[in-house]
């Protein structure tokens, strides 16, 4: 079920992982590292999908959409970007609670090699996750509280240096 829920998160579930991995790893924290490496998994073959379902149904789905929504300048900017940098989107998406999804769904409809796509998708992704189940079971299910009040922000001030960083280079 892990496996399915977070392949589902990587392409259209609404809500991040951690709290639904929160419970499994307090209830189980000598095998962490199995709970850990089966949301991997299925949100490394979540992505995959995604991908290809991008691929196929970006000019179907997303172009109208953006069109409907009266964004296609900030598309056509967005696009320009990810021609040059669509591995640091992703990587800021795999790592961040940014919506995960719209990146992965983005990248194959871009452009974005897989063979680039799915290293990256496999390094955060596992940072992600990992860092996530360490912390809770080496620390305790007190400390969620904080980290859940803090990660946006953190990830927010990540997102501005690395914006600050590609300015001003």
């Amino acid at each position: 079920v892990l496996f399915l829920l977070a392949g589902c998160e990587a392409v259209f579930f609404p809500l991040p992982l951690e709290p639904f991995l929160l419970p499994l790893l307090v209830g189980a924290p000598t095998r962490w590292r199995r709970i850990v490496a089966v949301a991997i998994g299925g949100s490394i073959t979540g992505a995959v999908l995604g991908y290809f379902l991008g691929l196929y149904l970006y000019d179907v789905v997303v172009v109208p959409l953006i069109a409907a929504l009266s964004l296609q300048a900030s598309a056509d900017i967005f696009a320009g970007w990810y021609a040059e940098h669509g591995w640091l989107a992703l990587a800021i998406g795999g790592l961040s609670p940014l919506p995960f999804k719209l990146v992965v769904l983005a990248s194959a409809g871009l452009g974005l090699p897989f063979w680039l796509f799915v290293p990256v998708v496999l390094i955060t992704r596992t940072l992600r996750y990992a860092l996530f189940g360490w912390v809770v079971v080496r620390f305790g299910p007190q400390l969620f509280s904080y980290f859940d009040r803090w990660l946006i922000w953190l990830s927010l001030l990540v997102i501005a240096g690395l914006a600050l960083w590609l300015l001003l280079r």
